[in-house]
């Protein structure tokens, strides 16, 4: 089987775009054979957050790495567009539930403000 989709990783207000999966599987596949030296990306591009990675990954790593790439693989995926429109879509139908764009009335607010009077003697 042989998988071309592109994954993105968002990571601190980036975008990076990792090779597509059927290099990466035949990264693996080279790692695992022991034919290069497996680093993780994400360090090397100077992420933060991410633990450096043992010079060489496990066959158990590296299977378990695969099944997620073949998971987002098979993922359905639609364009932004697509989704933006839905998504605008459903804030239109659903304004009217909105309490911050329709306001409670304010004999229904819990929270209003109480009024004080100050009577002269």
């Amino acid at each position: 089987m042989e998988l071309q989709c592109s994954i993105y990783t968002v990571y601190e207000g980036g975008v990076q775009l990792h090779r597509n999966l059927r290099h990466r599987k035949q990264e693996i596949e080279e790692e695992r054979r022991g034919g290069r030296d497996c680093t993780r990306r994400g360090r090397q591009q100077g992420m933060k957050g991410d633990t450096p990675v043992n010079s060489t990954m496990s066959v158990g790593q590296a299977r378990k790495l695969v099944e997620q790439l073949k998971i987002e693989a098979s993922m359905c995926r639609i364009k932004v567009s697509k989704a933006a429109a839905d998504l605008m879509a459903y804030c239109d139908a659903h304004a009217c539930e909105d309490p911050l764009i329709t306001p409670v009335p304010t004999s229904e607010n819990p929270f209003r403000e109480k009024k004080f009077f100050c009577a002269l003697l």
